[in-house]
């Protein structure tokens, strides 16, 4: 399975944030984090990120960083 979201904030190392990325998930991995468009027709989910943060690799963390991307 494909996911894509387009237009999310992503953390990245550092906790730094990466705005306005693309990203592709291929089965449970990771497959890419980039600023160009990513290829739709293979895709199973499309989700529009935009207002919304990934933190790829945590899971159940407490952070701050909701103040800052709300529905």
């Amino acid at each position: 399975m494909r996911i894509v979201l387009r237009n999310v904030a992503v953390v990245t190392e550092g906790i730094s944030v990466a705005e306005n990325v693309n990203l592709q998930i291929d089965d449970t991995k990771i497959s890419s984090i980039t600023k160009e468009d990513l290829s739709t027709t293979e895709c199973d989910v499309l989700i529009d990120g935009t207002g919304k943060l990934a933190i790829p690799g945590l899971i159940n963390a407490h952070t701050h960083l909701a103040d800052r991307y709300k529905n």
